[in-house]
């Protein structure tokens, strides 16, 4: 078991690391696929709801009834974004749980998807959240030795939600948990039997316009 969680915790920082040198070389690729955002957001929820009882803490989901089905995007970033936010907050709270909320909504008189991860842990002072989305950065050095991590994950969710066209932010108080909220430009998909076929968007301005794949 000590084997197995050592090769995971390995694993995971190869990964950040990959994504983190792929992000500042301007190299990471954003699918463009139709997928369905409830069984998406139901995974999440389930893999996480076991860690979370695990703690004895709770995962609670506030899904909004008028969320679409089907939306088209990159569902495997999306649910990295996701990954990334609910272990965070599990990983800093001790007593409560956590609450995801997602809701559909219009910014700009365009439709946008608002996620809203809020934990009951051990928060921070407003004036350090600022050092929560730069790179292999935590609030201090005690926090690495006691919990742990990277210091990358933050910094990636910033990259892909603002590569998606939305926005990412945070607000905290000592003792008070967290609340984490990010939205991203609602691509919704009509009709289950809709085939859509692969899309790529390079995130590299020097790419030029979107190639098209698949």
């Amino acid at each position: 078991e000590s084997a197995k969680q050592c090769s995971e915790y390995l694993m995971q920082i190869i990964n950040d690391i990959l994504d983190f040198s792929k992000l500042e070389n301007k190299a990471m690729q954003l699918e463009q696929t139709r997928f369905d955002l409830q069984e998406l957001l139901q995974g999440v929820l389930f893999v996480h709801g076991k860690t979370a009882a695990g703690k004895g803490l709770y995962m609670q989901d506030m899904l909004d009834k008028s969320l679409p089905r089907y939306i088209r995007g990159d569902a495997l970033r999306l649910r990295q974004i996701l990954h990334n936010l609910l272990s965070n907050a599990l990983k800093f709270t001790a007593e409560g749980g956590v609450v995801l909320q997602v809701e559909k909504a219009v910014r700009q008189n365009l439709p946008v998807l608002n996620f809203v991860v809020e934990d009951t842990g051990i928060g921070m002072q407003p004036e350090d959240t600022k050092k929560l989305f730069r790179p292999f950065s935590q609030v201090d050095g005690s926090m690495t030795r006691r919990f742990g991590g990277t210091g990358l994950g933050l910094m990636i969710v910033k990259e892909l939600v603002e590569a998606m066209g939305g926005e990412v932010s945070v607000t905290s108080k000592p003792g008070m948990g967290s609340k984490f909220h990010f939205w991203i430009p609602c691509h919704e998909e009509h009709g289950a039997d809709d085939e859509i076929h692969g899309h790529t968007v390079y995130i590299n301005p020097q790419c030029g316009q979107p190639v098209r794949t698949g």
